[in-house]
């Protein structure tokens, strides 16, 4: 072990080749969950073989030179109590376990051996069921926005590119393919993240760990490279679909490009002051007879982020829903926030935290994730900490940086799209 920091209840363990652990003990639960992440995922593809670590994900659920077979795979897993899958995001690809403290060795056995020795099976199977995915995401209005918003953005760009891919790239992913990207970025052990909570011995786990990793020499020295100096493209920009349907679907999103450490609980507090609880502003402005749908929603990557703000009105309510937004938008830029309202949102985000972070299924995902990212381990307590130093101030700053024309893009999805008076009212943020 090269190097370790305690924290709290989070320990952080590096490993030799970089591997990187974290413990969270908790003595007090009778279940465990362990965590694999790695960094792979859209924002590291190309046009050609984008949705490849969203394949790689199914495929590796297909079996391993231990287990050949899904039937050898889970038979195990469930005899032992516990439930296992995986999840693709832009950036990392999430593997985990969950079930009984007394299988854990058992869980790590498993869930390493898939991880890094798959045997590539079934690859037709799987692109048939990603391209059925493929189809029902495109039409759900909320991922259908959130590409186009981003391919908006960033065009021709890896940012823009689908997690699941396109129908054209995943059809023409081949195994050789599939094992050199494997290869590259599963088999980097610095480019792995491993996260557990519950109740355990933490010198036997971390025994079971090395055992079960693979051997220098079988590993890979591929580098990550995160792009952090893409030039976005300036808004305003105005998407539409026509859609013959009673109500539609708005979704105004903004680009924080370049968004630094010191900035992201300020933009997450953003969200949850304007549409990230049920008395924020904007749910509370449409509640009253004009919409019943209205949130907003942050994406933190690498080094920007994006924040969404979404609403279904009916068709003909489109530009007053947008002037509306616009309004609360701009007076969160021009009159700075009372030291009563800011106190409760405050509140509210930091119950979000502890509620998230309560729930060690989701602490544990998010830990093996939250380390993959470049920032430094953002451990919970200094979230919260960084939370209630958060000013009104600081509040007004990253309004006023980010809610202007040029970082906005509307989508909208309905049967009467008026696509000259929205561009207007998008101007009025300025």
């Amino acid at each position: 072990m090269k190097n370790k920091k305690c924290f709290t209840k989070h320990v952080l363990h590096t490993l030799k080749g970089g591997l990187k652990v974290i413990l969270i003990k908790i003595p007090s639960l009778s279940t465990v969950t362990l965590s694999i992440a790695v960094r792979a995922g859209s924002h590291f593809e190309s046009k050609e073989v984008n949705g490849i670590s969203h394949l790689l994900e199914h495929i590796i659920f297909r079996g391993s030179k231990k287990r050949k077979s899904k039937a050898l795979l889970y038979n195990p897993i469930e005899s032992y109590g516990a439930r296992m899958g995986g999840m693709t995001k832009c950036e990392c690809s999430t593997f985990y376990v969950q079930g009984m403290n007394c299988y854990l060795q058992k869980y790590i056995d498993i869930l390493f051996d898939i991880f890094f020795n798959p045997l590539f099976l079934n690859i037709d199977i799987e692109k048939e069921v990603i391209l059925k995915e493929i189809y029902t995401y495109s039409t759900t209005s909320m991922h259908f926005t959130f590409q186009k918003i981003c391919s908006f953005f960033y065009p021709n760009h890896r940012f823009s590119l689908p997690v699941l891919g396109t129908k054209n790239s995943v059809s023409k992913m081949d195994e050789s393919t599939l094992r050199s990207t494997h290869a590259k970025f599963y088999r980097n052990l610095s480019n792995i993240a491993i996260a557990i909570s519950g109740k355990f011995n933490s010198r036997s786990v971390l025994k079971c760990i090395k055992d079960n990793t693979p051997s220098k020499e079988k590993c890979s020295n591929f580098h990550v490279v995160q792009e952090v100096s893409v030039k976005p493209k300036n808004g305003p920009g105005v998407i539409t679909k026509l859609c013959n349907t009673n109500l539609a679907y708005l979704c105004l999103g903004f680009l924080c490009s370049f968004l630094k450490d010191t900035e992201i609980e300020i933009f997450e507090l953003l969200n949850v002051l304007i549409g990230g609880y049920t008395n924020s502003r904007i749910t509370k402005r449409f509640r009253e007879g004009l919409a019943y749908t209205a949130y907003s929603k942050v994406a933190t990557f690498h080094n920007w982020g994006l924040f969404a703000i979404n609403v279904e009105v009916l068709n003909d309510q489109v530009i007053p829903a947008i002037d509306i937004i616009v309004s609360e938008l701009n007076d969160l830029k021009y009159n700075i926030l009372s030291c009563k309202d800011l106190q409760l949102v405050k509140n509210v985000y930091e119950g979000q935290i502890k509620l998230r972070l309560d729930d060690h299924f989701k602490a544990t995902i998010w830990a093996a994730e939250e380390i993959l990212k470049s920032r430094n381990y953002r451990l919970p307590t200094l979230i919260v900490d960084k939370v209630r130093n958060i000013t009104a101030h600081d509040v007004q700053q990253l309004a006023r940086k980010m809610f202007l024309p040029t970082n906005v893009c509307c989508v909208v999805i309905g049967s009467a799209v008026q696509k000259d008076k929205i561009l207007d009212r998008l101007f009025c943020l300025s």
